[in-house]
Protein backbone atom coordinates (compact mmCIF):
# COMPACT_ATOMS: atom_id res chain seq x y z
CA UNK A 1 0.00 0.00 0.00
CA UNK A 2 2.90 2.61 0.93
CA UNK A 3 4.44 1.96 -2.67
CA UNK A 4 0.88 2.55 -4.58
CA UNK A 5 0.72 5.57 -2.44
CA UNK A 6 3.86 7.01 -3.06
CA UNK A 7 3.36 6.40 -6.96
CA UNK A 8 0.12 8.11 -6.62
CA UNK A 9 1.17 11.42 -4.62
CA UNK A 10 4.68 11.26 -6.22
CA UNK A 11 5.93 11.54 -2.60
CA UNK A 12 8.86 8.97 -2.12
CA UNK A 13 11.47 11.12 -0.25
CA UNK A 14 8.98 10.88 2.74
CA UNK A 15 9.92 7.45 3.29
CA UNK A 16 13.48 6.68 5.05
CA UNK A 17 15.16 3.96 3.15
CA UNK A 18 15.27 2.46 5.95
CA UNK A 19 11.64 1.56 5.86
CA UNK A 20 11.77 -0.14 2.81
CA UNK A 21 12.61 -4.01 3.16
CA UNK A 22 15.78 -4.74 1.07
CA UNK A 23 13.69 -6.78 -1.62
CA UNK A 24 11.68 -4.04 -2.57
CA UNK A 25 14.12 -1.04 -2.71
CA UNK A 26 15.08 -1.59 -6.45
CA UNK A 27 11.31 -1.79 -6.99
CA UNK A 28 10.57 1.72 -4.71
CA UNK A 29 13.78 3.34 -6.39
CA UNK A 30 12.44 2.69 -9.80
CA UNK A 31 9.20 3.96 -9.46
CA UNK A 32 10.59 6.83 -8.03
CA UNK A 33 13.47 7.66 -11.02
CA UNK A 34 10.26 7.25 -13.10
CA UNK A 35 8.52 9.53 -11.55
CA UNK A 36 11.21 12.02 -11.25
CA UNK A 37 11.67 11.41 -15.24
CA UNK A 38 8.07 12.06 -16.06
CA UNK A 39 8.25 15.24 -13.93
CA UNK A 40 11.54 16.63 -15.56
CA UNK A 41 9.12 15.90 -18.79
CA UNK A 42 6.34 17.70 -17.39
CA UNK A 43 4.55 14.60 -18.43
CA UNK A 44 0.70 13.35 -17.26
CA UNK A 45 1.44 11.28 -14.59
CA UNK A 46 -0.81 9.83 -11.42
CA UNK A 47 0.48 12.36 -9.02
CA UNK A 48 -0.81 15.12 -11.05
CA UNK A 49 -4.43 13.13 -12.43
CA UNK A 50 -7.73 14.79 -9.87
CA UNK A 51 -8.97 11.68 -8.68
CA UNK A 52 -6.64 8.71 -9.74
CA UNK A 53 -6.80 7.37 -6.54
CA UNK A 54 -10.31 6.30 -6.96
CA UNK A 55 -9.56 4.41 -9.97
CA UNK A 56 -6.80 3.04 -8.38
CA UNK A 57 -8.53 1.77 -5.21
CA UNK A 58 -11.10 0.04 -7.95
CA UNK A 59 -8.87 -1.34 -9.70
CA UNK A 60 -6.91 -2.94 -7.17
CA UNK A 61 -10.54 -4.50 -5.52
CA UNK A 62 -11.05 -5.93 -9.02
CA UNK A 63 -7.60 -7.33 -9.53
CA UNK A 64 -8.00 -9.15 -5.82
CA UNK A 65 -11.97 -10.67 -7.00
CA UNK A 66 -10.86 -11.56 -10.28
CA UNK A 67 -6.68 -12.33 -10.27
CA UNK A 68 -5.63 -12.53 -13.81
CA UNK A 69 -3.95 -16.02 -12.86
CA UNK A 70 -7.42 -17.28 -11.89
CA UNK A 71 -9.51 -16.05 -14.65
CA UNK A 72 -7.05 -16.30 -17.41
CA UNK A 73 -7.32 -20.23 -19.31
CA UNK A 74 -4.34 -20.03 -20.17
CA UNK A 75 -2.77 -20.19 -17.24
CA UNK A 76 -5.70 -22.46 -15.33
CA UNK A 77 -4.86 -25.04 -18.40
CA UNK A 78 -0.86 -24.67 -17.45
CA UNK A 79 -1.23 -24.87 -13.85
CA UNK A 80 -3.33 -27.59 -12.45
CA UNK A 81 -2.15 -28.07 -9.19
CA UNK A 82 -5.18 -27.46 -6.97
CA UNK A 83 -2.75 -26.12 -3.91
CA UNK A 84 -1.13 -23.28 -6.19
CA UNK A 85 -4.61 -22.16 -6.98
CA UNK A 86 -5.36 -22.35 -3.30
CA UNK A 87 -2.35 -20.15 -2.36
CA UNK A 88 -2.83 -17.82 -4.86
CA UNK A 89 -6.56 -17.10 -3.48
CA UNK A 90 -5.27 -16.66 -0.18
CA UNK A 91 -2.91 -14.20 -1.51
CA UNK A 92 -5.50 -12.34 -3.25
CA UNK A 93 -7.80 -12.54 -0.08
CA UNK A 94 -5.20 -11.18 2.12
CA UNK A 95 -4.78 -8.35 -0.02
CA UNK A 96 -8.31 -7.34 -0.18
CA UNK A 97 -8.68 -7.48 3.00
CA UNK A 98 -5.96 -5.25 4.05
CA UNK A 99 -7.03 -3.00 0.60
CA UNK A 100 -10.38 -2.72 2.66
CA UNK A 101 -9.40 -1.85 5.79
CA UNK A 102 -6.67 0.83 4.62
CA UNK A 103 -10.13 1.61 2.52
CA UNK A 104 -12.02 2.11 6.15
CA UNK A 105 -14.40 -0.51 5.51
Amino acid sequence: MALRDAKLSGRFISLLSSQISADRYEEWELARLWEEQLDNEDAMRPSTMTGIDKVSNLHEILKCIVPWELGNSDFLRLNQDEEERSRIKKKYELQLNTLLTYLGF
